[in-house]
């Protein structure tokens, strides 16, 4: 099994268990709130940081499945070759404003090491570094999609030879 096989397995499993917390939390809050007519703060922080975390992971599996929202037909109308270098392009500008989030984002986490969150008492760098974790991943997608494509022009390349 490749490793972008791992890390893909291991993103989906994360997200699952990001969504069962949120579920799981939510549920509890009702069930304290309404019955024992008491409130806990950390509860919702919890659920909000789980959410950004399976938002930016959640992005991380649609690079992989290539399930953004795009408009392809003017795409399609091309042949092979131009849609490989169309696509390969694509990649790259998403891959590359990916980076500019990434690199953007790293002060932030620096600036938020030692904020603490007020209901969890945790840094506030937590929910910053799933910018950066998402966009990492993002970017290594996007980057192994190019070189499919890539590979994709050099095989139809060398079948006319």
């Amino acid at each position: 099994m490749k490793l972008t096989n791992y890390i893909t397995s291991a993103v989906k499993v994360t997200c699952f268990v990001l969504m069962f917390i949120i579920i799981i939390i939510c549920f509890s809050q009702v069930i304290v709130r309404y019955i024992f007519n008491k409130s806990f703060a950390w509860t919702e922080e919890l659920a909000i940081w789980s959410l950004v975390w399976v938002v930016f992971l959640g992005s991380v599996l649609g690079v992989i499945k290539e399930s953004h929202a795009r408009i392809d037909y003017f795409l399609n109308l091309f042949p092979r070759k131009i849609k490989c270098i169309v696509e390969m392009f694509n990649n790259l500008v998403c891959a590359a404003m990916v980076v500019i989030l990434v690199y953007h984002t790293l002060p932030l986490i620096m600036m938020n090491l030692y904020n603490l969150s007020p209901a969890m008492q945790l840094p506030s760098a937590i929910i910053y570094g799933s910018f950066f974790v998402g966009g990492l991943l993002m970017t290594i997608f996007f980057l192994i999609k190019m070189y499919g494509f890539g590979k994709m022009i050099n095989e139809k390349h060398s079948e006319n030879i």
